[in-house]
């Protein structure tokens, strides 16, 4: 009884990167007006309404964001 054993083909993730190309630059900072990720989760139904609130004043939710951080560090 014979057994066929697939061929190897080229992974279709690409090349692994090389030793040298490995460099981890997470030490450095970003510069300030570098968007970055805040990571958090909310109710669905809170975000339903802070998003409404951004579309009624027509006005990004980062902006609502924004606006409302710099009221509350000035309360």
């Amino acid at each position: 009884m014979a057994v066929n054993i697939p061929k190897k083909g080229k992974s279709k993730l690409g090349e692994a990167p090389s030793v040298e190309d490995k460099s981890n630059n997470n030490l450095e900072t970003p510069s300030p007006s570098k968007m970055v990720n805040m990571v958090f989760t909310v109710p669905f139904e809170f975000r339903q309404e802070y998003k409404m609130f951004a579309v009624s004043k027509g006005i990004s939710m980062l902006d609502v964001l924004k606006k409302s951080f710099e009221e509350y560090k000035h309360r």
